[in-house]
């Protein structure tokens, strides 16, 4: 019997190392504000903290989940493992309700949304779920 390795395309590496940077400081700058570290929290003025540390448990917990499952699933998509695409998934899924909730909140300090940015995360967390989701179904995540 032989089994067949499907190698990893170049881009895989690529992209794996630029999501998993870029999802290191989303994970960064939620444990930063989570734990109210204050060498990061200080570049925030007291309302735009008292703003982030007002938010619904909820929000944390899924605002945790969003940035935590898109971290994690960088480092499974440079191992290769077919798990993340199941962390895409949750990382998105949790992105978009965490993004407009924010996106719909009036009260917001000047200084803590912007719909662009947000926007622009929302879109990565999707191209890297189908991007997961592509390699899986080619059998290069396994």
């Amino acid at each position: 019997m032989t089994v067949l390795k499907t190698k990893a395309p170049w881009h895989l590496w690529v992209l794996g190392v630029l999501a998993l940077l870029w999802n290191a400081v989303g994970a960064f700058d939620f444990a930063a504000t989570v734990t109210h570290w204050q060498p990061y929290m200080k570049n925030f003025t007291a309302e735009q903290q008292d703003f982030f540390y007002s938010f619904p448990m909820w929000q944390y917990i899924v605002w945790g989940l969003a940035t935590w499952g898109a971290f994690i699933g960088s480092v499974l998509l440079l191992t290769r493992s077919k798990l993340a695409l199941w962390a895409f998934t949750v990382s998105v899924i949790c992105t978009i309700m965490s993004m407009l909730y924010s996106l719909t909140l009036t009260d917001a300090p000047e200084g803590t949304s912007n719909a662009v940015f947000t926007v622009a995360i929302i879109l990565i967390a999707i191209l890297l779920f189908v991007y997961s989701l592509w390699l899986t179904r080619r059998g290069i995540l396994r």
